[in-house]
């Protein structure tokens, strides 16, 4: 398993970064691995949608199903890639007064150190910008 992370804390309210979450056609104006996405759906969990990444050689169009969606608390987008999957995890906690944003990429299965190199380290070196994006989006 492979994992990487990026967590800020925020005076905002759930809402203001839930709200951005479930606009999944506007991902690409706070997450920055983005060229664009669209969701088959509402925003619940097993809906699936489609992403394409914005650069690099793995450019390319991924499918995801949306999983642990839990309204103004989490959600994860599930991605299967040949032998392995990739988890795209939001999630928010209330801790003193403030919220924890925090955006988690991980990678499992047996082609786990090959997606790592293709795709994993990229991605994760974008997710303290986008983490930061999002909160700027919602007003703080």
């Amino acid at each position: 398993m492979w994992l990487a992370e990026s967590s800020k804390k925020t005076h905002l309210k759930k809402e203001s970064i839930w709200s951005l979450w479930e606009d999944v056609e506007n991902w690409r104006k706070w997450n920055f691995v983005i060229e664009y996405s669209y969701l088959n759906g509402i925003f619940k969990n097993g809906t699936y949608g489609s992403f394409k990444t914005a650069d690099g050689p793995e450019a390319v169009f991924k499918t995801f199903e949306i999983r642990n969606c839990v309204r103004n608390k989490s959600f994860m987008g599930r991605v299967k890639l040949y032998f392995c999957i990739m988890d795209i995890g939001h999630e928010m906690q209330e801790e003193d007064d403030k919220l924890n944003i925090r955006h988690y990429i991980k990678l499992q299965g047996p082609l786990t150190f090959h997606y790592t190199k293709t795709l994993g380290i990229k991605m994760s070196y974008k997710l303290d910008n986008s983490v930061e994006k999002l909160i700027e989006l919602a007003g703080g």
